[in-house]
């Protein structure tokens, strides 16, 4: 691993366990799908404040500029439910924000990973916290935690190399997976991707997503609940897509960053696998563009829920 790159400060990490387990939601393809529905996250309300306390800005980095956010193409949205959350009504033009957290290529030492992810979280908070908060949404801090080859979690023990825990709102990262050119180290935003995906995730819990996916989930066979786990995943890899396209010019995005993502998923999809979850390559493509936009970069361009089947397989 390279050492050339000084460590950002280190912040604190909550590590928290739990007895319940549930479901897990990652970036990469599983090695099977994760049907075990949490109870709690069908009783709960979206957006209650995590353990791990109140929203602060990243070290060394500072807040983002706040972008204006404006109302979907389809809102407003009143709900908070898969298919209408009030987190569609929130859009950002294209580059308006900034985050000054320093975008670092693959792989860091180990030692600075979780640090500099967490970082990129925390960016995310500042982005979204404030345009959901007018739409009535509490945004809470994820925390990044690292782990080699499995996690125990509050969502089972898992093996993937980046997954997000809704129960303990916590994005799990393995150590090692920045080694690995098919994996996201190939690219020069690899960070940024996996970070922006999983924080997808958190997105849709606080924007009650989560919960009626988990009802969902709950009722259904297998063949549909093949087809939910692509609808969450294709919405949490659109959603990433709109904090490329809102934070454009601060993380210095290209087309050729955009284009080593879209190899990414040529190298990571269902179509590889066979395991159904994710989708293949051409909605995943397409997906992501939804999210991006040309001028402007929407969540409710991002509602998987509502797609005919064919526009998530």
């Amino acid at each position: 691993m390279s050492a050339s790159v000084p460590p950002p400060d280190q912040p604190a990490v909550r590590r928290s366990r739990g007895s319940r387990r549930g479901l897990a939601i990652g970036l990469t393809c599983a090695v099977a799908v994760v049907i075990a529905v949490v109870v709690l996250l069908r009783n709960a309300p979206a957006g209650v404040p995590a353990a791990g306390g109140p929203v602060t800005s990243p070290t060394p980095s500072g807040p983002p500029t706040r972008a204006s956010a404006t109302p979907g193409r389809d809102g407003p949205h009143t709900g908070l439910t898969p298919r209408s959350s009030r987190l569609y009504n929130v859009a950002y033009t294209r580059g308006s924000a900034t985050c000054a957290t320093r975008q670092e290529r693959p792989p860091l030492p180990d030692a600075w990973l979780v640090a500099h992810l967490q970082q990129l979280s925390d960016c995310l908070v500042e982005l979204n916290r404030e345009p959901l908060a007018a739409q009535g949404i509490t945004l809470t801090r994820p925390m990044v935690k690292g782990f080699q080859v499995q996690a125990d979690t509050a969502c089972g023990v898992i093996s993937r190399y980046a997954f997000y825990c809704p129960e303990d709102r916590s994005i799990y990262v393995d150590l090692r997976s920045d080694d690995n050119w098919r994996f996201y180290g190939g690219m020069r935003l690899g960070y940024f991707a996996v970070i922006t995906h999983e924080f997808g995730h958190h997105l849709q819990l606080a924007g009650g997503i989560t919960e009626g996916y988990a009802d969902l989930m709950a009722r259904a066979g297998d063949e549909q609940r093949l087809e939910l786990s692509r609808r969450s995943e294709l919405q949490a890899t659109c959603f990433s897509a709109v904090a490329y396209g809102a934070l454009w010019r601060s993380v210095g995005a290209t087309e050729r960053d955009v284009s080593q993502l879209l190899d990414y998923f040529d190298r990571n999809n269902d179509e590889v696998t066979r395991e159904g979850t994710h989708g293949n390559s051409r909605t995943m493509r397409d997906w992501f563009h939804r999210g991006l936009g040309e001028r402007t970069s929407s969540y409710d361009s991002c509602n998987t829920w509502v797609a005919a089947p064919d526009q998530v397989d």
